[in-house]
């Protein structure tokens, strides 16, 4: 047996009157396990590498075979200690090799292939604008080999100072057929279905997301409330989980939910939440922006906003981690970088969730 400490594991110690104070942060949970130890102990736990062997640890340290067991057994009961190959070594010199490295601190099983399942993914993305341009992109460079891209416009000059992948050269083409192109410069063995439509009705977005794992909504056609119930609907009706990326108004940035059918509410429960919330309060909306006129914005908002998204749906996909938009959405301040977390629940008289 040749023990290591488990991938993700981070060990901080120092000196105390009475030895030393060892640390074990769990990268997965930002979780601590403390131990109180003598200098034996940490001498053995700095050889815990997957390299020594049990007997050259004790020999190296100078104490018995039994004190070295016992070490390495209170670590393993406390999840530190790496008792499986991690598939890190399946992708050494792959492209994904970091990615994998990062994946592995939250694997629990030897047959967990976060990646694998990343690669197997198929993704639905409605709308290829400020959001969905970059998560087009994010989902590429982190593996998933199946995209569909759906969009009904073209590329417009104004565009270019937040939207990914296009260049002066793309004005007035097809959004979809561009970005399936510059996608496949940088991953040749992606396979993309390119749908150039307006998702208006339920009938469209049920045959756009036929065969995905995930659907992803960053359209704001004709609306982004009203395709939002419209996605959020349909796929509840197939059982499909789905990201309704918010989106972004001057410095603020709105971040999901994500929706996974009998683990979450839907949009419905998050519209009826908020405007319970707002009326309560006696609150209405006045708006004084005519609805043709774009509101401003800046690329790297764009950016940020669709990254956390993009994370979303890894989460979705692999299951290396719960999708910590369930039930919630984010609002992040751009000019203070505060996040503030608005939660929701699953409505038992919701017609959507219930049904």
């Amino acid at each position: 047996m040749r023990p290591m400490i488990k991938d993700g594991v981070s060990v901080l110690y120092r000196k105390t009157d009475e030895g030393y104070e060892v640390n074990f942060l769990i990268e997965s949970s930002s979780a601590i396990v403390p131990f109180s130890i003598d200098e034996s102990a940490l001498s053995c736990i700095k050889l815990l590498d997957g390299v020594h062997p049990i007997q050259s640890i004790a020999s190296i340290v100078g104490i018995s075979v039994e004190a070295v067991l016992s070490l390495t057994e209170m670590l393993q009961s406390n999840g530190l200690l790496q008792t499986f190959p991690t598939v890190g070594n399946d992708y050494v010199g792959s492209r994904f090799e970091t990615q994998v490295n990062f994946l592995a601190g939250f694997q629990t099983h030897s047959t967990d292939d976060f990646q694998k399942r990343i690669s197997n993914s198929r993704v639905t993305i409605i709308g290829l604008g400020g959001i969905g341009s970059w998560v087009a992109y994010g989902l590429m460079l982190a593996g998933v080999r199946k995209l569909t891209l759906v969009d009904a416009d073209v590329v417009e000059l104004s565009n270019l100072n937040r939207q990914c992948l296009y260049d002066p050269q793309s004005v007035g083409q097809l959004k979809v057929e561009v970005m399936s192109a510059k996608l496949h410069a940088f991953e040749p063995e992606l396979v993309t279905t390119n749908i150039q439509c307006l998702v208006d009705t339920s009938e469209t977005c049920a045959q756009i997301s036929t065969d995905s794992d995930l659907v992803i909504c960053c359209a704001d056609e004709p609306g982004t409330d009203e395709v939002n119930r419209l996605v959020s609907e349909t796929c509840f009706l197939q059982n499909l989980p789905h990201i309704l990326c918010g989106g972004y108004d001057g410095h603020l940035g709105f971040i999901g939910p994500t929706i996974v059918p009998g683990a979450s509410g839907c949009w419905f429960c998050y519209e009826q939440t908020l405007e319970h919330q707002l009326l309560a309060a006696g609150y209405h909306h006045l708006q004084f922006t005519p609805t043709q006129i774009k509101g401003g914005n800046l690329g790297s908002i764009s950016a940020i906003i669709a990254n956390y998204h993009v994370t979303e749906a890894l989460k979705v996909l692999s299951g290396f981690a719960k999708p910590t938009l369930l039930n919630q959405v984010a609002e992040m301040d751009f000019l203070t970088y505060t996040i503030h977390m608005r939660q929701y629940h699953k409505r038992s008289e919701c017609c959507i969730c219930n049904s």
